[in-house]
């Protein structure tokens, strides 16, 4: 499955690699001098992920290369070479690449979470930045460790899955806690809005809480069957394994597209290329929902 891995890969970063170019130009276009730290920061991270991402798919095609050209007579096939050679520098770029990756898409999952829950009086800050904030240090303490021992022990995840499994687990746990936490939150001020405000003054949160779903639902879904097919020792693993890098730039470049665009009800080329349930939402411009019931 390391083939079709690679090929699937391939296409994801095509997805990657348009996803980054309109949230550059969005950024661009946006950019003003009244909030330039903000558009700054953005540009910053979209131009990280996307490095991080070319590095990681350059270094799985060169492993690719290696197994099924160069090595491709290596006893057991193209497949045992991958398995075997997994800690080769060429393949730990994209290891490495992955997993700052992932630790950077984490840290500002619990960013948000800190900036919707600053100034929340029901439950205190600390106590709602806990779990997050433990998960967040399990899960580099464990990529650290991942890291390490491929890097000086020469093993793979597909070996020592008593540390892959653990660090998928957390980060897991960590994607679908810290989004259910900003996904209460803003049902919480969605319901206390409708209720004082009326419903056009609620909608934009629940705008959000699917953006976040969606962008969480997509990275969740492929670590949650490379977790339970790398449990069970299935190859379908090594094709989830190639796709995970991608997955995860095109989940965090999906949700910041989606929080720059701006569609309109005569703009409609562009909520086709949203997921269906954040394109319905966005189809209705704020001034079609503030309008008064008896004047339409």
């Amino acid at each position: 499955m390391w083939l079709q891995g690679a090929l699937c890969e391939c296409m994801i970063y095509g997805v990657e690699l348009a996803l980054f170019l309109i949230c550059l130009k969005l950024v661009i276009q946006q950019f003003n001098r009244h909030d330039y730290k903000r558009h700054a920061f953005l540009l910053i991270l979209i131009t990280v992920i996307f490095i991080l991402g070319t590095l990681a798919i350059y270094s799985d095609m060169a492993m690719t290369q290696l197994s099924f050209i160069n090595n491709r007579n290596y006893p057991g096939g193209p497949s045992a070479y991958e398995v075997d050679m997994y800690s080769l520098p060429t393949n730990e770029v994209a290891t490495v690449s992955w997993v700052i990756g992932n630790w950077l898409m984490d840290a500002l999952l619990v960013w948000r979470c800190k900036i919707i829950f600053t100034g929340f009086s029901i439950v205190p800050l600390w106590a709602v930045m806990l779990l997050p904030c433990a998960l967040l240090l399990a899960s580099i303490g464990i990529g650290l460790g991942i890291v390490y021992l491929q890097m000086t022990w020469r093993s793979s995840p597909f070996a020592d899955i008593h540390a892959t499994v653990p660090y998928f687990a957390t980060t897991l746990s960590l994607n679908v806690a810290v989004t259910l936490l900003i996904a209460i939150r803003l049902f919480y001020c969605y319901r206390s809005f409708t209720h004082i405000l009326g419903r056009q003054h609620g909608f934009r949160y629940a705008k959000i809480v699917a953006i976040l779903a969606e962008s969480a639902a997509l990275n969740a879904t492929f670590s949650l069957i490379f977790l339970i097919t790398l449990a069970l020792h299935h190859p379908f693993s090594a094709f989830v394994d190639q796709c995970m890098t991608p997955i995860q730039s095109v989940a965090s470049l999906l949700m910041i597209f989606q929080a720059q665009s701006k569609t309109a009800q005569d703009d409609e080329h562009l909520t086709w290329l949203l997921p269906p349930a954040s394109a319905e939402m966005l189809r209705y411009d704020d001034t079609s929902l503030c309008t008064p019931r008896n004047s339409r």
